[in-house]
């Protein structure tokens, strides 16, 4: 009898647990980076264990307060699809409102590990048309999520800031494989 217990597996008939990767492969000895083909630099996931996001953000900055909304599509390397929304609120510097389209990646098992409480950052501005960069970072079941993606869009100002945002999944269905737990 097996059960899964995190990325762990308890085989009762054996008494001990099997270590398993996040693709449900087994691990072959100690070696924190094998999922990476050991460059631990480059980080390269063989696997496929990635999301991304399109979507529509909206960004007010006055001061030191900015408040962010945010929507669109998330869709994970095991063909997870889904929805998101995100609301957040911080600390910055600046003068600032916009809009845009925004796409991101990230390190997400799946589009389940994008729910939750993120930390983020973003600098941006313009006078008409308006980009930013942005990086997030929080924790979810399956571990740390770091990510990073682009706004572009039409705005007015300048400024920077660090919010901690909300975010939402509400899944759609599957585009293919076998599908991975939703978390």
């Amino acid at each position: 009898m097996i059960s899964l217990i995190g990325q762990k597996t308890l085989d009762l008939l054996k008494v001990g647990y099997d270590n398993v990767d996040a693709a449900g492969k087994p691990l072959l000895g100690t070696n924190l980076y094998a999922y990476a083909n050991n460059n631990r630099v480059m980080f390269v996931d063989p696997l496929d264990l990635w999301t991304a996001a399109l979507g529509i953000t909206t960004d007010l900055q006055w001061g030191p307060i900015n408040v962010n909304f945010a929507g669109g599509l998330a869709i994970d390397g095991f063909g997870n699809v889904g929805t998101y929304t995100s609301q957040g609120v911080g600390l910055g510097m600046g003068a600032t409102v916009s809009c845009g389209i925004s796409s991101s990646v990230s390190d997400a098992q799946t589009i389940f590990d994008l729910a939750g409480p993120f930390s983020t950052g973003s600098l941006g501005g313009g006078w008409g048309p308006d980009a930013s960069g942005d990086y997030f970072a929080g924790l979810s079941l399956n571990g740390w999520v770091t990510g990073g993606g682009v706004t572009i869009g039409a705005g007015l100002g300048a400024g920077g800031s660090s919010s901690i945002t909300r975010t939402n999944i509400s899944p759609i269905g599957q585009l293919w494989g076998s599908g991975f737990p939703n978390n």
